[in-house]
């Protein structure tokens, strides 16, 4: 798309966020033409607007990242003694933890390991265990 062609969009887009009141767009096309807003009302409110959706993007991506620790805390919590046994040992019990901590992991997950043999889940055990002692900041013994 040409220099003419991108302005003449941004233009357009300006055009319809006046006639809609719509401040975000309206914001957004005056920013990327480079031209002083004539609605400064319709403008400020674009930036309020914009600013708000930042903080709230900033507020859940925060949150993501607490339940994200959370689940790996309780599944350390929990499975911490049973990733320090053999790779065979408790494999119903790792294999029940990490199918309820981690949905990729369920029978209709893309990573089930419902007929995954006793090696194979303990192996993937001990790993989210390495992986929730990295994601926590804790050192292995």
């Amino acid at each position: 798309m040409g220099l003419e062609e991108e302005t003449a969009r941004w233009q357009n887009k300006k055009m319809k966020a006046v006639y809609s009141w719509n401040a975000l767009d309206y914001m957004e096309a005056c920013n990327n033409l480079g031209e002083e807003p004539e609605f400064l009302d319709l403008y400020d409110s674009g930036c309020a607007e914009k600013s708000f959706l930042l903080r709230r993007a900033e507020s859940f991506e925060s949150q993501k990242v607490n339940r994200k620790k959370e689940n790996y805390l309780n599944f350390y919590s929990q499975g911490a003694q049973l990733g320090r046994t053999s790779l065979e040992y408790g494999t119903k019990e790792k294999r029940s933890l990490l199918q309820k901590h981690f949905i990729r992991f369920s029978n209709s997950g893309r990573q089930s390991i419902s007929d995954y043999d006793d090696a194979q889940v303990g192996k993937i055990f001990d790993r989210m265990i390495a992986q929730a002692e990295k994601e926590l900041g804790i050192l292995r013994q």
